[in-house]
């Protein structure tokens, strides 16, 4: 990320440093996802690429860095779909089905597979199958 910094490739360091944070995040190392997710931020808002901004939204809202994590999924999901970012809005969808409540999560997530599957997006698909058999996360703190 910091090479692209140099290098003046604005969207690309955000975007980069949005899949840092969400890596340290998966390995439990918060207190350098933190700072990763937030000069992202910085960076995505003063860049004119939606969609490097709506992935460093979308990354945002996943790390649970917003007040209202459900609203900034749904506007990025509304976003993108305007835009016509499919796989972002297939992504932002995803990760509102993974936080839906426990009565309509498998429901969500397996439409959101067969749409994404149709669509040509089988990663998506994928990772839509998994979360429906895997646990609940837990509410933001």
């Amino acid at each position: 990320a910091e090479e692209l910094g140099h290098q003046g490739a604005t969207s690309n360091e955000a975007l980069a440093l949005a899949v840092a944070a969400l890596a340290a995040e998966a390995t439990g190392d918060t207190p350098r996802a933190r700072p990763a997710i937030d000069h992202a931020l910085v960076l995505s808002e003063r860049d004119q690429d939606l969609r490097a901004r709506l992935t460093v939204q979308l990354a945002v809202a996943r790390l649970r860095r917003v007040k209202d994590t459900e609203a900034a999924l749904r506007d990025v999901a509304a976003q993108a779909g305007r835009s016509g970012l499919l796989e972002l809005r297939l992504r932002a969808d995803l990760a509102l089905a993974e936080r839906a409540p426990e009565n309509e999560r498998r429901t969500r997530l397996a439409a959101l597979a067969q749409e994404a599957r149709s669509l040509g997006y089988g990663g998506i698909a994928r990772l839509a199958e998994a979360a429906s058999v895997r646990p609940i996360p837990p509410s933001a703190p």
